[in-house]
């Protein structure tokens, strides 16, 4: 009795397949289906056989719009079948976005201001008109969009609820969901089940047919010769579709459902009747997911009410089922007044924010340690505060690691309370390089010579002091327009430590400062435009686009610009992803190649896999050809301007049942075998972008291999590599450890 399935995980679509709406001519079958974990996805199928034909829109691939409504809406095709219009989340409110079918391309948005919530779109006949449900001060009421006109009419005006228009043939009659019933009653708070209604245009009045005393009649759907109104109804407990012959005013029931025809939830729609032959799709919940059906307009002509029997029970009461009257429980629970408190006894009082402890993160902990040369302590701590609404937010963090004087801390406070977010951040930041020589030197106690050593080690210490103001604005939940601005006061400091020891025991120590540059002291102004609808899985994104395009000028003791250029993109083959990066990262300006600047390093970890700086040796640095004082090898990786493109292939290898080659949530693993690839130069030295393995140039490297990130726990990220770097000769393959997620 359920027709034919052509909607199924099993065939062609994901775990649910929502909303189905019919072409006109029947022939196809626009729907929303979890085509993977991540998202819900418009898709546009064959209506007999099932077969995608193309993905009409996806959240990750359109910055348009931030996601689809599927929960309570459904969409709608026009008439000639070309253009097929949905609702979508856009800007904080409802929109009507419409594509075209062929292309899958967006044609047009509509937005209203004062109407928020917006639902089931319905194209009138002749093309020219668009009802659709929509909320205008928490009171749903009826909307019709002229498309000549570009004008909107408000076809009903009240505070019952008017969902899920449909048009008549003709165009004369809307029918529609309302609850403007006898069991409404505003002073009580109650309200009736929601029943099908038909609004006359032309006049304005409504009828409400009289189909059944109990349970809700929703999602109605004209025949196309008008004389059939189809519609879902639980009356008996069960939701089924049912036939109203508007002439003869009798009742059909079409279908008898174990687990009746319904959408994601009780009020969705999920039911649609072709406008040209009358054939009909609905879902069904079966076997844990949701599946299509269809019928043909022959079969779906149903059986007579009046010859079902045993329509006096109502199945949504389990047994035994209530014969007389109503228990006194029952009788309580429809009672309105019963139990409601006097509105004295509840007190008013202002909203004032409290800070309240919401996070202790980052790797917490502190420790100390000694040896022969120094003694050493380190920790880290970062804490989150916010206030009940979490409109504003204080964080605080701070690490120390090896000495008193590398303590490093930040304060931010950020206030989201309104559509501009705004903050303020100040910050202490030691970065600490160090090198060391040894010597044997001889050593005189009590007029002995002894042979010792002597450990020589320069410590470099520059420490950035930054007050910060940030700004940014929200476009939608995708992106947004950040602006900073801020001084940073930049100083250095520079010692020379001596320790002479004989058989392990230190026979003299001494410190000593030495001469260091002049602080520095930058303003600087940033604005830059971020963007991200990734989907994140359990060690990187796997699947969508992050962006970064920022420029942020220097003014002060050095005049640069510091320019961000920062592209992702994911493409997931459930469950595999392919992730792209481009990344440039570069200063700009007549001090962009400062020597008070530290350089841009290209062999992070970060960016490109098997030239990491501890990794190389001093018989790395000799080529033919090659000035002896220079390093070619390392040289090329350091500059004022990066550029990196990376290419990954990762595979889920452990995971759950939905996400991983092997269910085993304990300890999620992702593998992937990657390429990457870029560049540094200078104002001076501009890069030469040739291939090749051995050269005294600066020259592009690369590097291929294969990496292993595992997520313990959710506490941190751990990856390990094995890189093989093509521009280290001497080099075959590079092992490495980083403590990060995937970019």
């Amino acid at each position: 009795e359920a027709g034919k399935r052509v909607l199924a995980k099993d065939i062609h679509a994901g775990r649910m397949n929502l909303g189905p709406v019919l072409s006109p001519d029947g022939k196809y079958v626009a729907f929303l289906s979890e085509r993977d974990i991540f998202s819900i996805d418009l898709y546009l199928a064959d209506a007999s056989t099932g077969k995608i034909i193309r993905r009409l829109s996806t959240e990750e691939r359109n910055f348009h719009f931030d996601a689809l409504s599927f929960v309570n809406s459904s969409g709608s095709w026009s008439p000639d079948g070309k253009e097929f219009a949905t609702v979508v989340y856009a800007k904080g409110n409802n929109q009507i976005a419409i594509f075209d079918v062929a292309s899958g391309k967006l044609r047009r948005q509509l937005g209203f201001p004062k109407i928020g919530a917006i639902s089931c779109p319905a194209w009138s006949p002749d093309g020219r008109y668009l009802a659709f449900s929509g909320m205008w001060g928490g009171i749903s009421d009826l909307y019709l969009y002229d498309f000549q006109a570009d004008s909107l009419l408000r076809l009903t005006n009240d505070r019952y609820a008017q969902l899920q228009p449909a048009w008549s043939p003709d165009g004369k009659y809307l029918a529609f969901v309302t609850d403007q019933t006898p069991g409404t009653d505003f002073q009580q708070l109650t309200h009736g089940p929601l029943q099908v209604a038909i609004l006359n245009l032309e006049s304005g009045e409504i009828e409400l047919p009289h189909l059944f005393q109990r349970g809700k009649q929703i999602n109605p759907q004209f025949s196309p010769d008008g004389r059939s109104l189809y519609f879902i109804s639980d009356q008996d407990g069960f939701s089924d579709i049912y036939r109203l012959d508007l002439v003869e005013n009798r009742l059909y029931r079409v279908t008898r459902l174990a687990t009746g025809v319904s959408g994601l939830t009780m009020y969705s729609p999920a039911l649609s009747v072709a406008l040209q032959n009358g054939r009909l799709m609905f879902t069904v919940f079966e076997h844990g997911q949701y599946n299509g059906y269809s019928l043909e307009a022959e079969e779906a002509r149903g059986v007579p009410c009046s010859e079902l029997t045993d329509l006096t029970r109502y199945g949504g009461f389990l047994p035994p089922l209530l014969m007389e009257g109503e228990r006194q429980i029952d009788a309580d629970l429809q009672d309105a007044n019963l139990g409601l408190p006097r509105t004295a006894d509840f007190k008013t009082s202002p909203y004032r924010p409290r800070f309240q402890l919401d996070y202790i993160g980052g790797q917490a902990s502190i420790g100390f340690t000694n040896s022969r040369y120094q003694n050493v302590f380190g920790g880290a701590l970062t804490m989150l505060f916010s206030d009940m609404l979490g409109q504003r937010v204080i964080a605080g963090s701070f690490q120390v690691n090896g000495r008193i004087e590398n303590l490093g801390g930040e304060l931010l406070y950020e206030n989201l309370a309104h559509r501009w977010n705004w903050g303020a951040a100040i910050s202490h930041t030691p970065f600490v390089s160090s090198y060391q020589a040894v010597s044997t030197v001889p050593v005189e106690i009590d007029g002995v010579i002894y042979p010792g050593t002597e450990v020589v080690t320069y410590t470099d210490n520059v420490y950035y002091e930054q007050g910060s103001f940030l700004l940014n604005y929200p476009l939608n939940t995708m992106t947004r327009i950040e602006f900073s601005t801020g001084l940073t006061h930049i100083w250095f400091y520079r010692k020379l430590e001596t320790v002479v020891t004989v058989n392990d025991y230190v026979i003299s120590s001494k410190e000593e400062k030495l001469p260091a540059s002049s602080p520095l002291n930058q303003f600087h102004g940033a604005v830059a435009l971020v963007g991200d609808n990734s989907y994140y899985g359990f060690t990187s994104p796997t699947r969508g686009t992050r962006y970064r395009f920022q420029i942020q000028p220097n003014f002060g003791s050095l005049q640069y610009q510091s320019v961000i250029l920062d592209y992702r993109h994911y493409i997931f083959w459930r469950p595999f992803t392919l992730g792209m990066r481009f990344l440039h990262y570069g200063w700009y300006g007549k001090d962009a190649d400062s020597d008070r600047l530290s350089p841009l390093f290209l062999g992070s970890e970060w960016l490109i896999r098997g030239y990491q700086y501890d990794s190389f040796s001093a018989e790395e640095c000799v080529t033919n050809g090659a000035d002896p004082k220079q390093c070619p090898v390392f040289d090329r990786l350091v500059g004022s301007k990066v550029a990196v493109v990376n290419l990954e292939f990762r595979i889920p290898l452990l995971g759950n049942e939905n996400f991983g080659l092997l269910n085993f949530p304990y300890l999620p693993t992702e593998v992937s075998f990657f390429l990457d690839g870029g560049t540094a130069w200078t104002n001076h030295e501009k890069p030469v972008l040739k291939l090749a393995r051995v050269s005294n140039e600066r020259i592009p490297v690369f590097s291929v291999g294969a990496s292993a990130r595992v997520n313990f726990l959710g506490f941190m990220i751990v990856e390990g590599y094995v890189a093989h770097p093509f521009q280290r000769p001497k080099k075959d393959w590079v092992f490495g450890f980083q403590i990060a997620p995937g970019w």
